[in-house]
């Protein structure tokens, strides 16, 4: 009933849906993998991983870990650990956020009478019931602005927030109230919003896990099924695993293209800078990268306030032959 629906709205129920408590069962992994003799070594970030006659070491943290197999599940960072092995994902980091509300009828929202939603559309919003908190999460879905783990802050994103709110307003308004608190947080997707599980190909004692920002939802099912490739070479599985390899056509063809485009990123680099000389701008550029469809082109530096706009200016117009091209932006 705290739905405002419009007659061109389909809804489908699954009656078997609900809530993983992430803080359970992420608590429940970690206490089985201890009693079954794992040792668990937090925020120590791994410095390498090499091959030494056909098993591998692992330094981290100042120490070197021998072992006969290894499994990266390393989201945000998989492609660091990739790069061991000269090998690289197409893959796209975001910072998103969720955001707890006191909705004003709290009761409304309490777990046996709201459900776990998502509003598929573009863009697309999704929410739990208040659960944890003292009012429902709402969040918009894949709303982000991409990001590296190094480079993300934990500041909410205001336009987000924003298009959260408008969307409440007109569909769910119960659940607004006064903001508890927004939270960020990253995902890590490939093109098609696939997993990756599989061997690699050139290392074949090394297994790869990628839950493409619905990890943890499954995270005993791909836990499952990594543990059986890395020991056993294979999964009961495996006829089913056919689409989260980690050459499948889609990657590859991401892959190919992002070889180009990271090639157009460092052309566009230097012609930028070459700009930046020829104007005597006070500026310092540290990168340039053009979207996937290279209808924008994302130019970061630092400059003074009085000389900013007279750089967005000069840089947009280096690259803007065309009016397809010409939506450049830049960031302080």
């Amino acid at each position: 009933p705290v739905w405002r629906l419009t007659d061109d709205v389909t809804g489908v129920w699954q009656a078997r849906g609900g809530i993983a408590d992430p803080y359970r069962g992420n608590a429940a992994h970690r206490r089985l993998a201890v009693e079954r003799g794992a040792t668990l070594v937090d925020r120590t970030p791994v410095d390498e991983i090499r091959a030494v006659g056909g098993a591998y070491e692992v330094d981290a943290g100042g120490t070197t870990y021998g072992a006969g197999r290894v499994v990266l599940a390393a989201d945000a960072w998989t492609n660091e650990l990739l790069a061991h092995f000269d090998r690289r994902l197409p893959l796209t980091v975001t910072k998103e956020q969720v955001t707890y509300f006191a909705s004003p009828d709290v009761g409304a929202f309490a777990l046996d009478r709201f459900p776990v939603w998502i509003w598929m559309d573009d863009p697309s919003f999704y929410g739990f019931p208040a659960y944890g908190e003292a009012g429902p999460k709402v969040a918009q879905d894949c709303g982000g602005s991409p990001v590296t783990p190094d480079s993300r802050t934990f500041e909410p994103d205001e336009a987000i927030r924003a298009r959260v709110r408008e969307f409440h307003a007109g569909r769910l308004p119960a659940a607004l109230g006064p903001e508890i608190y927004t939270k960020t947080c990253l995902y890590t997707m490939t093109p098609e919003r696939d997993f990756v599980l599989d061997r690699l190909p050139d290392a074949p004692g090394v297994v790869i896990g990628l839950g493409a920002a619905h990890g943890f939802n499954f995270a005993s099912v791909i836990g499952r099924i990594l543990v059986e490739l890395a020991l056993d070479d294979t999964s009961p599985s495996s006829d089913e695993l056919g689409a989260f390899r980690v050459d499948r056509p889609a990657l590859l063809a991401a892959a190919a293209r992002g070889a180009e485009l990271r090639e157009q990123n460092e052309v566009a680099r230097r012609r930028a800078m070459e700009r930046v000389k020829a104007n005597g701008l006070v500026m310092k550029l540290t990168d340039a990268e053009w979207q996937w469809d290279r209808k924008k082109l994302t130019f970061y530096f630092t400059a003074d306030g009085p000389r900013f706009r007279r750089a967005v200016l000069s840089l947009t117009t280096a690259h803007s032959s065309s009016p397809r091209r010409a939506h450049s932006a830049a960031r302080v």
